[in-house]
C-alpha cells in the first residue's frame, strides 16, 4: 500500500532545500577581490604577417597582464594585437598578477605560412635561435636586423628576403658568437633582394659579418641583389652587398650576386673567407670584389665573375706561403709585397692576370724590413701568367715592375709570363729587377716598358750570384735597354734568348769568376760600360770564360776586358767567318775613334787553353793596345784569323811573352801593328 508522508513534512523538507540552494549561489558569486583569475580569447589558428586579436576582457581581479606569444616575444597590454613572423604551433602564455598573487593560463594557436604576406621586420635584433622557414618572405625595414649576443637565424631553402633602402643584417656586432646560416638549394635558392617592386642597384644596404660572427655562418645557393650603398656609416667608403670585417667569418658558395652599386663582397684584412666558391657576379657599379692583399688566397675555384674584377684594396704584406687562384678576371691592385721574417711564399696559378694601378709595384723580400719573401709565378703557354697595367689605354711605364731584393728567397721563378707596361731606369731598375738573387726567368715576354727590361746584379755587392736560370726569353725594346745586367752575372744568361729592338743589353762592368761563364749571343750588342775583370781576386781558383760566336761586345770606357791578373784563367773567343766576335767602341756609327775604349789585357796569370780565333777589335788602344799580353807562359795565348784596326796605340802589345799569333789583319793603328816580338 502506497504511503505518502504528511504534508507538513514535505513542506519543511521543501523550504529547508530551497534555503540551502540560495546560500550557495550567495556563496558562489562572492569572488575573492584578491584572487586574480586569467583568462583569454583568441583564434584557434591564423597566418604569418596577420594581426591576431588576443582579448584578456575575461579575466577577473587582473592587476597587471603578461603575454607570451610562443615565437620569443611578449607583451604587456591587457589586449594586445600581434603579428607572427614565424610558422608552427605557438603556446600563448597569459599571466595575470595582482600584488603578489598571479594566475596562469595558456592556449595552442596552429600558425601557418602565409604566402602573401611579408614578415617586417622594424630595427630588430636577435639573440636567440630563430628559424625563417620555406616558403615565407620577410621585409627588413627601417633599418638593420641584428644577430648578436649569442643569437642564430637559419634561412631555410626558397625564403625570399627583402630589404628597403636603410635594410641590413648585421651578424656578430656585439656580444658572443652569432650566425646566420642561410642555405638553400639549386632549385630553392634564398634570394636576399629589394622590397621595391621597380629594383634599382642601392636599394638596400648590406649583409655584414663582424667581430662576433661565428665560424658557422654560411651564404650557400642564394641570391643576393640589388644591394651595396654608396657610403657606409659615417664614412665615405662604397658599402658592399656583404661584407667581412674585425675578425668576421662566413663560407659563400654557390651563390649569385648581381647587380649591385658598389661591390658584391668586401673583405678587410682582419676579415676571414672560411670558402668562396663556385659563384657568380655580375653587373656590379664597380669592381666585382675588394679584399685585403692578405686574404685573396681565400678566393676559392669555379667562381664566374662577369664584371671588372678583383681589386686588392689594402696592399700588405704576405706573410704566410699562400696561393692565388686564376679567377675569369683579373685582379687589380697598388702594390704587392711579399716578406716575413721566417719567409714566406706566393705560388700565382697559371692564367692568373695582375694589373697593376699606376705607379704600382711588386716587391719580393725587403732589406730595410729585414724579411724573406719568394714569388712562384709559372704559367703555361696555354694558360701564361701576366703582369700588367690597369690602366683603359695601356702605356709604357705605368707602374713599376717587379722587384726581386737580395732577401728574395732561393726558388723564386718566373716561367711563361708575361711582364709589359712596366718601368724601369736607365741605371740599376727595370721591368724585372734581380738585385744578387737567385732567381729563375724562363718563356718570360717583357714588352712596352721604360728604362729597362731586366735589371740583374747591377752593384758590387757581395755574394755574387745571378740567374739559376734565363732561357726562352723574348724582350722588345722600344727605348730602354733590354737588359741591365753585371758582368758578374753575364755567365748566367742561357740558351734561347730572343732580344730585339734598337738597344744594346748593358753591362755596367763588374768581375767574372768560376768555370761556366759563357757569353751568348743575344742578337744585339754588348755595350760594357765600365771594366770587366775576368779573375777571382780572393780565391786560387781557375775562372773561365768563353764567348759565343755572333757575339758584339761594345765599349764606352776607359777600360775594357782585363783577363787573370791574380789568379788562373781561360779565355775563349772563337767566332767563325761568317759569324765573328766583335770587341769595339760603344759609341754610334759614324763617331768611332781611336782610344774609345782601353783594350783586352792578357796577365801572367793566363793558363794554356786561351785563343781568340774570328775576332774583330777595333778603336781601342785607350791603355795599352787593342790587346796587350804581359808575362803569358810562351805560346799562349793563340791569336789567328783576328782583324786589329783603329787602336789609339799599338794593335798587339807584347811584353815578357811570346804569344802564337797566326794569320792577324791590322789596319789603322796609331803606334804600330805588333810590338815586344
Amino acid at each position: 500500500m502506497l504511503k505518502t508522508s504528511h504534508p507538513k513534512v514535505t513542506f519543511l523538507f521543501f523550504l529547508v532545500g530551497i534555503i540551502f540552494f540560495i546560500g550557495s549561489c550567495k556563496e558562489k558569486d562572492n569572488v575573492d577581490p584578491n584572487v586574480p583569475v586569467a583568462c583569454f580569447d583568441a583564434p584557434e589558428s591564423t597566418m604569418t604577417g596577420v594581426e591576431v586579436q588576443f582579448n584578456a576582457d575575461c579575466s577577473k581581479n587582473a592587476g597587471s597582464f603578461y603575454w607570451e606569444f610562443g615565437d620569443g616575444t611578449i607583451s604587456r597590454d591587457q589586449n594586445p594585437i600581434h603579428i607572427y613572423k614565424v610558422s608552427g604551433q605557438m603556446t600563448v602564455k597569459l599571466t595575470v598578477m595582482k600584488d603578489s598573487l598571479e594566475s596562469v593560463t595558456d592556449k595552442i594557436i596552429q600558425v601557418d605560412i602565409n604566402p602573401d604576406a611579408c614578415i617586417e621586420h622594424y630595427n630588430e635584433t636577435i639573440t636567440t635561435a630563430q628559424v625563417w622557414k620555406t616558403g615565407e618572405t620577410h621585409c627588413i625595414l627601417n633599418g638593420g636586423l641584428y644577430i648578436q649576443d649569442g643569437g642564430s637565424l637559419t634561412i631555410e631553402p626558397g625564403v625570399i628576403v627583402k630589404m628597403d633602402k636603410f635594410g641590413s643584417i648585421e651578424v656578430g656586432y656585439t656580444g658572443d658568437s652569432s650566425s646566420l646560416i642561410a642555405i638553400g638549394t639549386p632549385g630553392q635558392p634564398i634570394v636576399f633582394t629589394s622590397v621595391n617592386e621597380t629594383k634599382a642597384p642601392g636599394d638596400w644596404r648590406t649583409i655584414g659579418f663582424h667581430a662576433n660572427a661565428s665560424s658557422k655562418n654560411a651564404l650557400k645557393h642564394c641570391v643576393i641583389e640589388y644591394g651595396g650603398s654608396e657610403v657606409y656609416s659615417s664614412f665615405n667608403d662604397p658599402e658592399p652587398m656583404v661584407r667581412v670585417k674585425d675578425g668576421g667569418k662566413v663560407s659563400i658558395e654557390n651563390c649569385t650576386l648581381s647587380n649591385g652599386l658598389t661591390y658584391a663582397l668586401l673583405v678587410e684584412y682582419d676579415g676571414i673567407l672560411k670558402s668562396f666558391r663556385s659563384n657568380d657576379i655580375s653587373n656590379m657599379g664597380d669592381y666585382a670584389i675588394a679584399v685585403s692583399s692578405v686574404q685573396v688566397h681565400r678566393l676559392g675555384p669555379d667562381n664566374n665573375i662577369v664584371n671588372k674584377g678583383v681589386l686588392i684594396n689594402e696592399s700588405m704584406a704576405i706573410s704566410d706561403s699562400v696561393t692565388w687562384l686564376k679567377q675569369s678576371c683579373p685582379y687589380y691592385l697598388q702594390s704587392l709585397y711579399i716578406g716575413s721574417t721566417e719567409g714566406s711564399t706566393l705560388t700565382l696559378e697559371p692564367g692568373v692576370e695582375l694589373r697593376f694601378l699606376m705607379n704600382g709595384s711588386v716587391t719580393v723580400g725587403s732589406v730595410s724590413s729585414g724579411t724573406l719573401g719568394r714569388l712562384i709565378a709559372i704559367g703555361s703557354p696555354a694558360e701564361k701568367i701576366i703582369f700588367r697595367s690597369a690602366e683603359a689605354a695601356p702605356s709604357a711605364g705605368d707602374w713599376g715592375g717587379i722587384y726581386f731584393s737580395k732577401r728574395a728567397l732561393k726558388g723564386s721563378k718566373l716561367s711563361n709570363v708575361i711582364v709589359q707596361d712596366a718601368k724601369g731606369n736607365m741605371i740599376d731598375n727595370g721591368a724585372i729587377t734581380v738585385s744578387n738573387s737567385n732567381i729563375a726567368i724562363d718563356s718570360v715576354e717583357i714588352t712596352n716598358f721604360t728604362g729597362s727590361g731586366v735589371a740583374a746584379g747591377n752593384t758590387w755587392e757581395s755574394p755574387v750570384v745571378g740567374f739559376t736560370s734565363f732561357s726562352y726569353n723574348n724582350i722588345t725594346s722600344t727605348d730602354g735597354y733590354p737588359i741591365i745586367i753585371r758582368a758578374t752575372h753575364l755567365g748566367t744568361i742561357g740558351e734561347g734568348n730572343i732580344i730585339s729592338g734598337p738597344n744594346p743589353v748593358l753591362v755596367p762592368g763588374g768581375t767574372i769568376m768560376g768555370k761556366d761563364n759563357v757569353i751568348k749571343k743575344l742578337g744585339v750588342p754588348y755595350l760594357v760600360t765600365d771594366k770587366i775583370i775576368v779573375n777571382n781576386p780572393s780565391v786560387a781558383d781557375t775562372t773561365f770564360l768563353t764567348i759565343e760566336p755572333g757575339v758584339e761586345m761594345q765599349f764606352n770606357t776607359s777600360w775594357g776586358l782585363t783577363l787573370f791578373n791574380s789568379n788562373p784563367g781561360v779565355f775563349t773567343a772563337v767566332g767563325t767567318a761568317e759569324e765573328p766576335i766583335i770587341f769595339t767602341s760603344g759609341k754610334p756609327d759614324g763617331t768611332k775613334a781611336p782610344g774609345d775604349w782601353g783594350g783586352i789585357e792578357f796577365y801572367n796569370r793566363s793558363i794554356p787553353g786561351s785563343k781568340m780565333d774570328y775576332c774583330q777589335v777595333s778603336y781601342g788602344g785607350g791603355r795599352y793596345a787593342n790587346i796587350s799580353i804581359n808575362g803569358v807562359v810562351t805560346g799562349e795565348p793563340v791569336i789567328s784569323n783576328c782583324q786589329i784596326s783603329n787602336s789609339a796605340s799599338y794593335g798587339v802589345y807584347v811584353f815578357e811573352a811570346a804569344p802564337s799569333l797566326i794569320n792577324l789583319t791590322y789596319s789603322n793603328n796609331t803606334s804600330a801593328d805588333l810590338q815586344g816580338m
